[in-house]
């Protein structure tokens, strides 16, 4: 109950969390990249070729997601992607991971974003 709760309050207890330069090099290699941002936050830049559910709506899409793949979540600044991995847990997705810093430590290290 804890490392739930935690979790959801924008802790990794139940997370992993991989850095922005891990997140680019695995996208190639069948994991998704999956933000969880509002459209707005999305509008204003993304990461190329991520798939884009609003973590309010993300329960109710999960099934757009491949349950076998690994689903990397990210926000603005790893808060919500942190609660997307909890849920996507639940949901029964095992290889999901959350990345460190979100968009924001992406911008930072120089790495592409697509608008």
């Amino acid at each position: 109950m804890f490392k739930k709760l935690l979790a959801w309050l924008g802790g990794t207890a139940t997370t992993k969390d991989l850095s922005p330069f891990e997140a680019l090099g695995r996208q190639g290699t069948g994991s998704v990249i999956l933000d969880v941002r509002e459209q707005h936050e999305w509008a204003s830049g993304h990461v190329k070729g991520a798939i884009h559910i609003p973590l309010g709506r993300l329960g109710t899409q999960v099934g757009r997601l491949a349950r076998d793949a690994e689903i990397i979540a990210v926000c603005t600044s790893g808060g919500r992607s942190s609660r997307a991995v909890s849920i996507l847990r639940d949901a029964g997705f095992e290889h999901a991971v959350n990345m460190r810093g979100g968009m924001t430590s992406w911008e930072r290290a120089g790495l592409p974003v697509s608008k």
